[in-house]
């Protein structure tokens, strides 16, 4: 290496005056007299027999939830926070499996019979299920015009067309077949031909396994969804705890919206909506603790030392309060001035269940104690405060019910945008987001386009069979719209005949709701098609049959002018015991505006 000189320059910041410096450091007061008497006027010579807290015994009892009860129950059932999360009991839905999952199912039912039957039954065993049609994957065929234009959302999909050409044609068992034929009739070796009685309990014996492994790993036993109110687009849950005196309490939270439901959120009732009773098998638990209360420490708060250096992420002064804005005041205050008299006790608790505080006694270093009694409920204040106890109101309870910092969400696999159409008196449902058949999600325009494109129309484009009039005038029959845009058209409330009972109830005053319709799908001379929802949220996806698929009735107060939007994902969560919980929640959020879509039909131009 060849020698060589490096040389920089450097900015070094120092002092010219040394010693008015130093006159500085001293902080020197110009009238230390004038001082003293202001601190003597203000009381600030007054001594106090106080010193800093040592410890802290707190008694507290715990009740777990003991039932819980939604809209659609007719009876509470027994809950158990200890082994299923609350979020996953309330928000959990029906899955419709994808491909992917499917086929895997397949392959785990194959793996469970390879471990429970010997080489030879398990060969005559899987030949006996893969020459069953019914628990194969069907490749959908182009036949006649007609009836690719009856198939044309699965025509139209080439991707998963060629999915179902690689897991067909016997190379791979459809598990959800198999779990949908199990669910039935448990008896799955009616399957096989004669078979023997060994070889038929073991193979019942997989069966059973199956369904459970398909129950605990993608929840397959939920049938729609128990807590969800299609009517309010929302969740409604009702949960019974048992306070002090062996009371059963009944706590509701309506319009939760899939976003984590703290203590706040939960309002005490005097019974359950279906009137049932409930009795109480879970005990409560007392503990009594001593710990070490610790100062309360916040970002930005002021050091307590004259001389000490202060960050500057928290600008107090920054703080602009009118006279009429007490709550501000109040707020600088505690931070710049009573910051350091404050302490905090933290005390663990598990979630899912009541916890009430039912003494705190405080020993300070002189070693005197107090006892600190709980904060009354009043008409204006009632923080972290749920239900109190029947007999002494000063003994609040609070409900710890929200595991949502622990649980790990995936992306949206559906999307539904709710828009109001003033001007065509409708409200529209848009698909943004649809399931993908093979895993995740795809965008719901694309795959409308994709299906207009297999039949040769365009969305913009109006029915081909429209004619001329006299004096250069075109009737229209409709203007054809994306495939993804699913109508809700008002309706007289007396004049639906498919409410149910409890449903009719909650009408209450209500004269007009919505109800999903549909457009129709015209191609040539075939005989006109509806469109179906594809998405879950819509009620669409439905396996059995796609064409028939259950009402849906909206209240028309839920979809305001700024809209609505619903989300379909998937969540985890590890319990307490270590196991994996894994479900689908719905997540509604505010929309983004109406929309004018220029919807006719029947006219003239």
């Amino acid at each position: 290496m060849n020698p060589s000189i490096i040389f920089w320059n450097r900015l070094e910041t120092g002092s010219i005056d040394q010693e008015n410096n130093s006159k500085s450091l001293r902080f020197e007061i110009h009238d230390p007299l004038w001082t003293l008497c202001r601190q003597w006027q203000f009381g600030e010579f007054e001594g106090v027999d106080a010193s800093n807290l040592a410890f802290a015994q707190v008694e507290t009892q715990e009740s777990p939830i003991q039932c819980i009860s939604g809209w659609r129950h007719t009876q509470p059932e027994p809950m158990d926070t200890q082994q299923q999360p609350l979020e996953m009991v309330l928000e959990r839905s029906a899955v419709q499996p994808n491909l992917l999952m499917r086929a895997e199912m397949g392959r785990h039912f194959t793996r469970l019979l390879k471990k429970g039957l010997s080489p030879s039954d398990f060969d005559a065993v899987i030949q006996a299920f893969k020459s069953n049609a019914e628990f194969l994957f069907n490749v959908v065929e182009a036949s006649g015009d007609e009836q690719n234009f009856i198939k044309s959302p699965e025509l139209s999909d080439q991707e998963s067309q060629q999915v179902l050409s690689a897991l067909g044609m016997g190379r791979h068992l459809d598990g959800y077949a198999i779990y949908q034929k199990l669910n039935t009739n448990r008896n799955v070796s009616l399957v096989l031909t004669s078979p023997s009685a060994t070889l038929k309990e073991s193979v019942n014996t997989v069966g059973a396994e199956f369904l459970a492994w398909c129950a605990r790993v993608y929840q397959l036993s939920v049938q729609n969804a128990p807590f969800w109110n299609d009517l309010h687009q929302e969740y409604q849950v009702e949960v019974g705890i048992q306070d002090q005196n062996n009371k059963l309490r009944v706590l509701s939270k309506a319009e939760y919206h899939g976003e984590g439901h703290g203590w706040y959120g939960w309002a005490e009732k005097s019974n359950f909506s279906n009137k049932a009773s409930f009795v109480a098998n879970q005990k409560k638990t007392s503990t009594s603790r001593v710990l070490i209360p610790a100062m309360v420490r916040f970002r930005g708060m002021p050091a307590t030392r004259l001389w000490e250096m202060e960050d500057s992420t928290v600008d107090f002064g920054a703080i602009q309060a009118t006279s009429t804005e007490l709550h501000k005041m109040l707020y600088a205050e505690f931070g710049l001035t009573f910051n350091n008299d404050w302490l905090t006790v933290p005390i663990q608790a598990q979630s899912g269940q009541a916890l009430q505080v039912k003494k705190i006694v405080v020993t300070d270093m002189f070693g005197y104690k107090k006892t600190i009694p709980p904060l009354p409920q009043t008409e204006n204040w009632s923080f972290f405060q749920t239900f109190n106890d029947t007999e002494n109101q000063n003994n609040p309870w609070i409900l710890l019910a929200n595991l949502h910092d622990c649980i790990q969400e995936s992306p949206v696999v559906e999307r539904v945008s709710f828009l109001r159409d003033e001007m065509a008196n409708l409200v529209w449902g848009v698909e943004t987001l649809v399931k993908d058949p093979i895993w995740g999600a795809r965008d719901g325009h694309k795959k409308a386009d994709d299906i207009s494109r297999f039949l040769e129309v365009r969305p913009s484009e109006v029915k081909q069979n429209s004619r001329r009039l006299v004096n250069a005038f075109n009737y229209q029959l409709g203007v054809r719209m994306p495939e993804n845009w699913i109508p809700f058209v008002p309706v007289s409330a007396t004049d639906l005949k498919n409410l149910s009972p409890f449903a009719r109830t909650l009408l209450n005053e209500r004269k007009v709701l919505l109800q999903r319709a549909s457009l129709p799908r015209f191609w040539d001379d075939a005989l006109p098609q509806r469109i179906r929802p594809v998405s879950s949220l819509l009620g669409g996806n439905q396996e059995d049959n796609p064409s028939k698929i259950p009402p849906l009735i909206l209240f028309e107060e839920e979809i305001n002018r700024i809209g609505m939007e619903l989300n379909l994902k998937w969540r985890r969560i590890r319990g307490f015991d270590g196991q994996v919980h894994v479900w689908q929640t719905r997540v509604r959020k505010p929309g983004r505006g109406e929309v004018y879509t220029n919807f006719g039909f029947d006219q003239i131009k």
